[in-house]
This record gives structure tokens, sequence and C-alpha cells, in this order.
């Protein structure tokens, strides 16, 4: 209804190395770096970290609004929205370290959404509030992250050791089965 997100970053880096992590048009509610709050004024659109030691983790906690596109904007292709439809995650919706890096991801979101990201694997779990949670596993590096989420249905079909999955809104759904077959 708000059209919101809020999310926990968790980055991790070598001890020593320095990196920027982007915060564009992100609210950031708190900012640490192993346990240790950081003051980091509003507005700052990125920020460098260095862990002085090994498992030293800089937890940036944060929210974003990204209201659903109106009149003629309905449909475009580009920017983020978060609406009763659907979900769509492209730029700037997380803090992000600049160059490729590993990610993990969990989204909690309404069951009747489907989510989809360019994850080498996607697991979802029915939660007890009625929620679904989605984990995703990234096993190559990232310069950000997509996630799109939507009353998809969503057929897999598996071909010796891949899986081909299709996410098609209900009036479109006759074609999951020719493209998983062109696939």
């Amino acid at each position: 209804e708000r059209h919101a997100i809020a999310g926990i970053s968790r980055i991790s880096l070598p001890a020593g190395r320095t990196a920027r992590v982007n915060l564009t048009g992100l609210k950031l509610t708190s900012v640490s770096i192993g346990g240790r709050a950081l003051v980091v004024e509003p507005g700052t659109s990125s920020v460098a970290f260095t862990p002085g030691k090994a498992d030293e983790i800089l937890q940036i906690e944060y929210e974003a609004e990204f209201p659903e596109p109106s009149g003629n904007d309905k449909g475009g292709t580009g920017g983020n929205s978060i609406g009763a439809e659907g979900i769509l995650l492209m730029d700037d919706w997380h803090p992000s370290v600049e160059g490729g890096s590993l990610y993990r991801l969990k989204a909690i979101l309404p069951a009747e959404f489907e989510a989809v990201s360019e994850a080498d694997e996607i697991q979802a779990t029915e939660r007890p509030d009625g929620s679904r949670e989605y984990r995703f596993v990234f096993d190559h590096p990232l310069r950000t992250l997509t996630l799109v989420a939507g009353r998809y249905r969503f057929e897999k079909e598996r071909h010796g050791e891949i899986d081909v999955c299709t996410y098609f809104f209900a009036e479109d759904n006759e074609l999951s089965k020719k493209y998983r077959e062109f696939t």
C-alpha cells in the first residue's frame, strides 16, 4: 500500500580493501560497522568502506518508496515501482558496491506473488503469516540486482540438469508451454 521497501544490507570485504557503496535514492535508518554505529548524512549518495578486520560487516538498514507509474508512464521500460499488481526493482533500490560483487538476496512478498531475479537458484518458502519468502542464490558477480514480482503463473519443466521456467500473467499463460518447448 505504501509502495515501499525496507531492507537490511550486510556487506563484507577482505580486511584493508576499500569499496564505495552506492546509496542513491535510499533513506538510511541505521548504519553500523562491526556493531559500531556510523553517522551518514541524509541524502548521501555513497560511502567508502574499509574494514579493519576481516570479520567486520557494514550493515545498512534502509527504506525506499517506489510509486507505480501513472498516466502515460504505465507500461514504461524504466524505473522502479511497487504496487498491488507487481514489483519492478531495477536501479538504485539497494546498497550496492561499485564493481562486481557476490550477492545473496532474501525477499518477503505477498503469497500471491511469484518473484524472479538473475539468480542461479530461486527457493520459495511459505511463511506462517501467509507471506512467501524467496531466497536467491547468485554464484556469479553482479554490479546490481533486479527483482521482479507479480501475480504470475509459474511453471517449470526439467530438461536433464536444467530447469526451464516461465512466468506469465493468467491472461497470457497459454504461451507458457510454447516458450518452454522453444527454449
